[in-house]
């Protein structure tokens, strides 16, 4: 069975591709939580779409967002399945 990899893509210019649909959605919070640190801020996910194939068996794609606390800047994430 191949691999499926997943690239994840931000609004921030994040470029990353992981193994697994589980791990492209941890790596969304990873980056969040990196740039709420940086900014000494907190982000709460405010969007979650994810995709099925067709035969329902695997993800195709999906999105995060994720907003400022205080209603400020917010972080848009795209997964997509790689060919």
């Amino acid at each position: 069975m191949k691999r499926k990899n997943y690239l994840v893509t931000s609004d921030a210019g994040h470029h990353v591709i992981k193994h697994a649909w589980n791990s492209a959605i941890r790596e969304t919070a990873a980056l969040t939580l990196a740039a709420a640190r940086q900014e000494r801020t907190t982000y709460e996910l405010v969007e979650s779409v994810s995709n099925r194939d067709p035969d329902g068996w695997d993800f195709a794609n999906g999105a995060r967002t994720w907003r400022r606390t205080d209603g400020g800047k917010a972080i848009k994430y795209t997964i997509e399945r790689q060919a």
